[in-house]
């Protein structure tokens, strides 16, 4: 780096200034930061615009589409900053008549050393701009990532918050993030899996746990999303017949929707007198 400004290209600059062509260097190096000046901010008016239309014309107008496109927004622009600046300076020191192979060779040196220095670092806005940009998930995502599972609380380019249901707070590098299991995206399912003894008319229990499905579903129309279905009897084993059912609710209400369904299936079943072994419930989430 520092040949750039040895005597001879120091000379060379001194020399054009005293000359009749110093205007004219003056005036291109002027219209080189004008124009890149423009070109900036052309593209950043560009960007905001896009982002607007793509805000506009979705059929997903939330706050998570928002933070998606604005951040996705950010990092073209800053991009587009840095990369126009860059041009622009090589272009000012080649008007200024300084050898540019070393500013080139230093330039390349740098980046070699930032990216073995921050590997890690680089792999986390990578992954993290894939995953705003693919919309894998977003704040407000109830998600499993490796162990560890929880509602998203924030995100960017580098690391991704969740807290946990004890109320803990894990902060996962993005380039940590290998496979993760969105359990709000779109739609979510309760299956339910009830098991009776197999001294039970199973006819009867089919008709009572289609009555109390029902029932859930017309008074929870905010949560529950299509009407319940017994798929049938899933297993048969030593303790009896399990019999599965399902039900499509909103994002992240399979839950709820799964504890309210045993609650009345428990009262209902005590007042018929049929026994419950027990029963087991698995939540699902449309991806």
């Amino acid at each position: 780096m520092s040949k750039v400004f040895d005597i001879n290209s120091l000379q060379v600059l001194i020399n054009k200034l005293a000359t009749q062509d110093a205007l004219e260097a003056a005036l291109r190096v002027g219209l080189i930061i004008v124009v890149s000046l423009i070109i900036i901010k052309v593209a950043i008016v560009f960007a905001e615009k896009v982002r607007k239309i793509i805000e506009s014309t979705s059929l997903i107008n939330d706050d998570r589409l928002k933070l998606r496109t604005q951040t996705i927004t950010r990092i073209i622009n800053s991009f587009t900053v840095v990369f126009i600046s860059l041009i622009a300076f090589m272009l000012i020191l080649g008007e200024l008549g300084l050898n540019l192979a070393p500013v080139i060779a230093g330039v390349g040196v740098l980046g070699l050393a930032v990216s073995f220095g921050a590997q890690n670092l680089v792999k986390d806005i990578i992954t993290g701009f894939f995953i705003l940009l693919e919309d894998q998930y977003g704040i407000g995502d109830i998600i499993k990532i490796d162990d560890h599972a929880g509602v998203v609380e924030n995100m960017n380019l580098r690391t991704t918050v969740l807290r946990d249901l004890e109320g803990n707070v894990h902060i996962i590098p993005n380039g940590e993030v290998k496979k993760v299991i969105v359990m709000t995206k779109l739609w979510s399912r309760a299956v339910i899996d009830v098991k009776v003894f197999y001294k039970q008319d199973i006819q009867r229990v089919f008709s009572i746990i289609s009555q109390e499905a029902s029932n859930l579903a017309n008074e929870w129309p905010d949560k529950i999303i299509e009407e319940p279905e017994i798929l049938g009897v899933d297993s048969i084993d030593p303790n009896g017949l399990t019999i599965r059912l399902i039900i499509k609710t909103k994002t992240a209400q399979q839950w709820a929707v799964s504890r309210e369904f045993k609650k009345r299936i428990i009262e209902r079943f005590n007042q018929e007198g049929i026994d419950l072994p027990f029963f087991q419930s698995i939540g699902y989430v449309h991806n």
